[in-house]
């Protein structure tokens, strides 16, 4: 079931695949290129308040498949205009939210989402990035904590090759060179690198 409501678009569906072979498809505020599977589980929903463009791709013939797929009872929701490049993989577990502001991400995203990932405004992510807000499994210790929430904030620049784990926050305006592992949270105006992440110069501009 897809509703319009004051300009915003809302799917919710029981069971529904949407496969997208030879033609791209347009259904007012999403955009789902060649290659594109969409699958809701029951309860789940994906709701658009500006456009969402999906496995987009710059070349003609497109050979990579673009996966989004939402659990039960989940939610995806699109603040204002974010493209995904082409061969994202989105994973929505049972009641998860995804929730996404403007900018874009190129080709081959990795997003796994169990708990609730939120990613800002004017944000920039290359290639290759891995985001995910839980370890899947758990270490029996007593301390682990197995899934946290991820925070990126607005204006924020994701080089390629990252990866952004669980709990982390990191702030408006900062940077995250390429190749870094983010496991805990940075304030605005960062650059950070390494693997574990580091701050290797605050108060930061970029454009």
């Amino acid at each position: 079931m897809a509703t319009l409501i004051g300009g915003i678009i809302l799917i919710k569906s029981l069971l529904k695949r949407i496969y997208i072979n030879h033609f791209n498809t347009k259904l007012t505020n999403l955009v789902a290129c060649k290659k594109s599977i969409i699958q809701f589980e029951k309860g789940s929903s994906l709701e658009i308040k500006g456009k969402l463009k999906f496995n987009v791709s710059r070349f003609k013939h497109n050979k990579e498949h673009g996966y989004l797929f939402l659990s039960k009872n989940s939610k995806l929701i699109v603040e204002d205009v974010f493209l995904i490049w082409r061969g994202a993989d989105i994973f929505l577990g049972d009641n998860a939210i995804l929730q996404l502001g403007s900018g874009y991400v190129m080709d081959n995203l990795k997003i796994q989402c169990l708990k609730n990932i939120k990613i800002g405004n004017d944000v920039a992510i290359s290639r290759d990035v891995v985001i995910r807000d839980s370890d899947s499994h758990d270490i029996l210790d007593g301390k682990h904590i197995q899934t946290q929430s991820i925070e990126i904030g607005d204006h924020v620049w994701i080089g390629l090759n990252c990866i952004i784990l669980k709990g982390v926050k990191i702030g408006s305006g900062s940077i995250v060179a390429a190749g870094t592992v983010v496991t805990k949270s940075f304030p605005p105006n960062s650059l950070i690198g390494g693997i574990p992440a580091k701050i290797l110069k605050s108060n930061v501009e970029w454009k």
